[in-house]
């Protein structure tokens, strides 16, 4: 009900279903975990964690609180079975939290009363590391909701204590395109900037159209053998655009951007004429893929990049809350590249 000078209050409720992560088993293997033990409160994100660890052959439990998860810990050293490490999120109902779990099992080691050995310990949430209490009990790594396959592995790794998990350098299988000619139609900036620079990197000649009209303007004076399609942009958004071209161009692979990939969304993409889907932020792998299977490449080249990581004691005083290394990695791990898409990006704030 609304209330004149008290603002409302909305809530919504989506049936999801659940991707299945792309991430080999092989690269899971060093780690050495057997057994894990996931604590949260809410069915569906224990659930989420549980589908990703037993893709990895990974023996998983499940506690629904933070006294839940120490009655887990010592019957689990019980049975000669301890876990090989602990995911805690941090809050939960009750001030039964993983913070709180985590004080409970130190003291409960101090006292002797579970093994010293205790389980690496990583704790999970939706805010931001830098908003722990200042109070909060030593843990072993941070994991950030929502979680990836990829941010979890890392996550583990670091709890482990193999260190975090950095790309110093990145083999990445390019294709040679320099035959080829790509219009990218993407109204923003930065965005055009990200994708040129991949695109720069195979060779490949590239006209850029600041919007559906200009793409099909332009398609009058040349010829290209890939578009690259932005789905959301004024003027003429990329569905109508793709559907105008495809009139007249039924062979044109085309390629949609777009942050959204819902079902619903790849289904009108593909309604409108597009061929394939690439998801924001791109990837540089994902997008080099994609391109070889609309392009015959003569060649590839292996680059490897070693400006990463970024220098923390550069960045890291004035942004905090930024995954620098996610960051560089959609940067094409070229440093430099980042740092200016950085500044750049501070400008338009």
């Amino acid at each position: 009900k609304e209330t004149p000078g008290a603002g409302d209050v909305f809530m919504v409720e989506l049936v999801l279903t659940v991707g299945v992560a792309k991430f080999s088993t092989a690269v899971w293997s060093p780690l050495d975990l057997h057994n894990v033990l996931v604590v949260d409160d809410h069915p569906t994100a224990r659930r989420i964690l549980r589908e990703m660890l037993e893709h990895m052959q990974v023996v998983v439990e499940e506690a629904a609180s933070g006294a839940a998860a120490i009655d887990a810990v010592r019957a689990a050293e019980r049975a000669g079975t301890p876990f090989d490490c602990l995911l805690l999120d941090w809050n939960m109902p009750g001030g039964d939290d993983g913070p709180g779990a985590i004080g409970t099992l130190h003291a409960l080691q101090d006292a002797g009363a579970v093994e010293r050995r205790r389980p690496p310990l990583c704790l999970i949430s939706a805010y931001n590391q830098d908003d722990l209490p200042d109070d909060c009990p030593e843990f072993d790594a941070f994991l950030s909701k929502p979680v990836t396959a990829s941010d979890l592995f890392h996550a583990l790794s670091e709890a482990r204590g193999y260190g975090p998990t950095v790309v110093e350098t990145n083999d990445i299988d390019m294709p040679v395109l320099t035959e080829y000619a790509v219009l990218l139609v993407e109204d923003n900036r930065l965005n055009q900037d990200v994708v040129l620079h991949m695109l720069e990197e195979t060779g490949v000649n590239v006209v850029i159209a600041n919007n559906g009209q200009e793409a099909l303007d332009i398609l009058t004076q040349q010829q290209f053998d890939v578009i690259l399609m932005d789905l959301q942009m004024p003027v003429m958004d990329g569905f109508e655009a793709t559907r105008r071209i495809r009139a007249d161009h039924a062979d044109l692979p085309i390629i949609a951007l777009s942050a959204a990939v819902m079902d619903a969304d790849l289904a009108r993409s593909r309604a409108a004429g597009a061929n394939d889907h690439l998801a924001k932020p791109i990837d540089c792998d994902e997008l080099y893929t994609v391109l070889r299977r609309y392009l015959p490449s003569r060649g590839n080249t292996a680059q490897s990049r070693t400006d990463g990581p970024i220098s923390a004691s550069i960045l890291s005083e004035f942004l905090q809350g930024f995954d620098l290394q996610k960051g560089l990695q959609h940067a094409n791990q070229d440093a430099d590249f980042y740092h200016m898409m950085l500044l750049r990006f501070q400008k338009q704030l």
